[in-house]
C-alpha cells in the first residue's frame, strides 16, 4: 500500500536548517500581499478622492440685506428694528416702489426654483403688492415683467415662497434669462396692487433655492 506524503512537508532540511524553498517563496510572497492590500486600504480611505462627492447648490443669495441696503435697493432703508438672519433688514414704510438692478440677471439655470424672502409685517392691513421681475423687451414699448401679488395678511415673519413657474407675464417678458430687477412694486395698479395706511414691511433674505425633494 502507497501512503500520499506532501513532497513540501517531506523535504529534507536544508544545509542552512530552512524548510523547503518553495514553503520559503509562497510565505513571502502572502506577507508581502497581505501588506499591501492593508496599506491600499488605509490610504483609500485617507485619500480625498475617496470622499463622498459634494452636493449640488440649492440656493443662491440674491441679497442678505446687510451692510449699505439704500445703495442697493431705492426705497428700502437698513434697519436692526426687526432682523430674521445677520444684523439689519430691510425697511418698507411708505410703500413707494423698492428696486433693486444690483442681482445676478441670468436666473435660465434656476427656472425650476423658487424665490424666497422673509418679510415681517407690523399689522395685517390687507395691502397688496407685488414681487416684480423686471424683464424688458424691444417688443412692447411699455414695461415688461414677470409678477406675483402678495396680500400683507399676516403679522409677525413670514416666509414668502414663490416658485418661478409660477409668476404671472406682463406683456412680453424676455424670460428668466434676462431679469434685470427685483422689486416690491405697488404702483402697477392694473394687476391688483392697494397701498394701505400703517402697513410696515421688513425684508430679510432674499433668496432662489431649489425645491424640497
Amino acid at each position: 500500500m502507497r501512503c500520499h506524503q506532501d513532497p513540501i512537508s517531506s523535504q529534507r532540511p536544508l544545509p542552512d536548517g530552512r524548510r523547503g524553498a518553495s514553503r520559503g517563496r509562497w510565505g513571502r510572497a502572502i506577507h508581502r500581499a497581505a501588506a499591501l492590500a492593508i496599506a491600499f486600504a488605509i490610504g483609500a480611505a485617507a485619500a480625498p478622492g475617496a470622499e463622498a462627492p459634494a452636493k449640488k447648490p440649492t440656493r443662491l443669495l440674491l441679497d442678505d440685506f446687510e451692510g449699505d441696503v439704500a445703495r442697493r435697493w431705492q426705497n428700502l432703508k437698513p434697519s436692526r428694528a426687526q432682523v430674521k438672519r445677520g444684523k439689519s433688514s430691510g425697511l418698507w414704510t411708505n410703500m413707494t416702489d423698492a428696486v433693486n438692478l444690483k442681482l445676478p440677471h441670468d436666473w435660465s439655470r434656476y427656472e425650476q426654483w423658487l424665490l424666497t424672502v422673509w418679510c415681517y409685517s407690523v399689522k395685517a392691513t390687507n395691502a397688496r403688492f407685488i414681487v416684480m421681475l423686471a424683464s424688458d423687451t424691444a417688443v412692447t414699448e411699455g414695461p415688461d415683467f414677470y409678477y406675483s401679488l402678495v396680500t400683507v395678511d399676516w403679522t409677525g415673519w413670514k416666509q414668502l415662497r414663490i416658485p418661478l413657474r409660477e409668476f404671472k407675464g406682463w406683456d412680453h417678458p424676455g424670460g428668466f434669462g434676462h431679469i434685470e430687477a427685483v422689486a416690491f412694486n405697488t404702483s402697477v395698479d392694473w394687476v391688483g396692487t392697494q397701498r394701505e395706511p400703517g402697513t410696515v414691511l421688513y425684508f430679510d433674505d432674499l433668496a432662489l433655492e431649489a425645491p424640497s425633494e
